[in-house]
């Protein structure tokens, strides 16, 4: 799977059809995936379903935050307690939390196992 060609495209049409996405390092994304799906044996990565949800606490723009990478959870604790309400996260079934790089003054609680 040739992941660099695929984020060019994919950064490129974003960026076109939604301006306030350029902020949205698409490309880095999908490199961190690729490099996940690299560290998994063939096997696990048939087995391992991972839903992964998004934090940006610096967006600004008027959305109805969904975890995606387009529709981002502002709050980290908004997004584990999406992942504890809607989700069932295990060992086979993880759920990733990926955080934008900023400060978060939050108190995390995480009760369920299975989130990463």
């Amino acid at each position: 799977m040739n992941i660099g060609g695929v984020a060019e495209a994919l950064v490129g049409v974003l960026n076109q059809a939604c301006p306030a996405l350029a902020q949205v390092d698409v490309a880095a994304v999908l490199k961190n995936i690729q490099e996940d799906i690299n560290l998994l044996e063939p096997e696990e990565t048939l087995m391992m379903v991972t839903k992964t949800l998004y934090v940006d606490k610096n967006r600004v723009d008027d959305y109805t935050p969904n975890g995606s990478i387009v529709h981002p959870y502002k709050t980290i604790q908004s997004a584990i307690d999406y992942v504890e309400t809607s989700l069932i996260p295990s060992n086979t079934n993880p759920i990733v939390v990926k955080v934008s790089n900023r400060i978060y003054n939050e108190n995390v609680i995480i009760k369920k196992d299975g989130i990463n």
